[in-house]
């Protein structure tokens, strides 16, 4: 005989582990359910009698596996995708001290204005709610907590499974402002797990009957969107290091408001199945740079920064003005872990979470301090570990982001300079093919200094080959380098050599730079640079503030004869304006 299905009722981050055999007749006279238990503001469960699963839930018990076997980056998204038209019952609940005067006709006619067209513009058309009036009932909880309106064996469908897939929302005026909403129950027999149709659901209080489309829209439809999206699966999306998840005002999974209505994190989307994996690159290491567009646009909508595990990944994607907006405002990063951290929830196997259980934060700017809107503007960037992203670029309908880091910079005093060459393409790091390190205190070679100028300047080919630069790796360089008029040799007066292989002195980067950029003269003569060859150049350095010394806080001197290393040269570049 086959062995029945095990159902569980997660409504948002805590699971209580009964089987389906072991429910009670909730419909039955003196049935009753407990009042649920609140985790976490609108995030709760409903603690369902019966017999339930000791030990330490789901870490020690894991039947389903592969998480990824349909998608590497979110857990059971064969599960998660929910697409096609979908039809959610409005009914009005009705608390103990007072029968309601809401009309559900009314209420579903504004939904169905207001709701339903920001879901079908999130998803593209792929998810097409409807509200549909189902009618009203009475709860017999004394509490003024809105989870009455779900939880109470009044409630049309306790046994959590409505006709036709629909999902169910309750509007009640009777109780407490806010709301909750979860995907329901799912199912496991085996070794796969499922959602069960149906049982998708929410709750919002204090909807009052004379409030008109306006009032609606305004105080209830937000909060109706916000409950909707736990129904999908979607979890809160606060900002990194908050101590309340509702604080977020770019997302709707954070901070309901408006309209106008934000929308929520890409990632949500694409758990969804509302974005494509075509629509998603993943960054690999390097420096990259890469046009994203908002969600209307045909561009790519997300990048992957993967972390050393599966479950945890970052995101990056241009944040638009409004959820049917396609001017940009902004670029996002978001933190997802989906990690089994013994917080029960939807987490079926394998210490892998998923859906409400999902952790997704929002990461703000590097140095922000709760002023201004948590995301990143031309100028300001998200730093972690040992990459970096920011705008490069501004267009009508999104952002070029710059993605990128070495591993041997973090803490470094250039770090932000040797970040801004390697994302203007000026070096590709010291390690290839990884390039995962840049060597920040190696010397940088004369070879080196013709590549980096080479390629800030964007030289035209030169043909000049020195009897030291035939087949050398910077050949080419050094050639357009000679071309360009910025180097001679360095063994005049004959400069038949170029020395690619020499460290490239302070003072001949100062030459290097006043011929590449042809810098006007300057007066400066630092304590050692009186007479000296390159005396003049430095001074023009000095007099274009590229420079300013060797010995802060003084600078007194230059070390004009004292090796450039690649993060001093890496400040150089970015002073001289090459990395804008």
């Amino acid at each position: 005989m086959p062995k029945r299905p095990v159902r569980w009722l997660p409504l948002l981050l805590v699971l209580v582990l009964t089987s389906v055999t072991a429910l009670p007749a909730l419909g039955q006279a003196g049935a009753r359910r407990p009042e649920p238990q609140i985790v976490e503001g609108d995030m709760l469960v409903d603690p369902v009698s019966g017999t339930g699963r000791g030990g330490s839930g789901l870490l020690d018990w894991a039947p389903v596996s592969q998480p990824f076997a349909a998608d590497p980056f979110i857990a059971w998204r064969e599960v998660t995708t929910i697409t096609g038209g979908h039809t959610w019952e409005v009914w009005r609940c009705d608390a103990p001290w007072a029968d309601g005067d809401l009309s559900v006709a009314t209420a579903s006619g504004y939904l169905n204005t207001q709701a339903s067209s920001y879901f079908e513009t999130l998803s593209r058309g792929r998810y097409d709610p409807v509200f549909s009036s189902g009618g009203s009932y009475s709860v017999d909880l004394q509490t003024t907590h809105i989870s009455a309106c779900l939880f109470d064996t009044g409630a049309p469908y306790d046994d959590r499974a409505a006709p036709g897939g629909h999902g169910f929302l309750a509007l009640s005026e009777g109780h407490d402002p806010g709301g909750i909403g979860g995907p329901g129950v799912f199912t496991i027999s085996g070794g796969q797990w499922d959602l069960e149709p149906g049982t998708r659901q929410g709750a919002v209080g204090e909807v009052l009957a004379n409030y008109n489309a306006s009032q609606f829209g305004a105080f209830v439809t937000p909060v109706v969107l916000h409950e909707i999206g736990h129904g999908l699966g979607w979890p809160h999306v606060p900002i990194r290091g908050a101590t309340s998840p509702y604080t977020n005002p770019l997302d709707i999974m954070s901070a309901p408001s408006g309209p106008p209505y934000v929308g929520t994190a890409m990632v949500n989307l694409y758990a969804s199945g509302w974005v494509d994996p075509s629509e998603v690159t993943t960054w690999n290491g390097g420096f990259t740079r890469i046009r994203l567009g908002t969600l209307p646009t045909s561009r790519t909508k997300m990048v992957v920064i993967p972390t050393g595990d599966s479950r945890v990944f970052y995101t990056v994607s241009v944040q638009p003005q409004t959820f049917d907006s396609t001017t940009p405002i902004g670029v996002v990063v978001h933190l997802v872990d989906q990690r089994f951290t013994g917080q029960q929830g939807y987490c079926p196997g394998a210490n892998t979470c998923t859906l409400l259980t999902r952790k997704v934060e929002l990461i703000p700017p590097t140095g922000w301090n709760g002023s201004g809107l948590p995301m990143v503007t031309p100028g300001k960037t998200v730093d972690e570990s040992y990459w970096q992203v920011s705008i490069s670029g501004n267009h009508s309908d999104g952002y070029t982001v710059a993605i990128g880091g070495f591993t041997d910079t973090i803490g470094h005093l250039f770090r932000s300079e040797i970040n801004g060459i390697a994302a203007a393409g000026i070096t590709r790091g010291c390690n290839p093919p990884t390039n995962s390190r840049f060597c920040p205190e190696d010397a940088v070679t004369r070879g080196e200094m013709a590549a980096f100028l080479f390629r800030a300047l964007d030289l035209p080919a030169g043909s000049k080959v020195f009897s030291d630069t035939a087949g050398h790796l910077f050949q080419d360089e050094v050639a357009a380098l000679e071309a360009a008029g910025i180097t001679r040799g360095c063994n005049p007066p004959s400069n038949t050599r170029f020395c690619p292989d020499r460290a490239v002195t302070r003072g001949e980067m100062a030459a290097f730079l006043v011929r590449a950029l042809d810098l006007a003269p300057g007066s400066k003569v630092f304590s050692d640079t009186a007479g000296h060859v390159f005396q003049a150049e430095i001074a023009a350095l000095e007099a274009a503030g590229i420079t300013r010394g060797c010995n802060p806080p003084s600078n007194t001197r230059f070390c004009p004869d004292e090796p450039v290393t690649r993060g001093q040269m890496a400040a150089f570049l970015v002073r001289a304006g090459l990395a804008d």
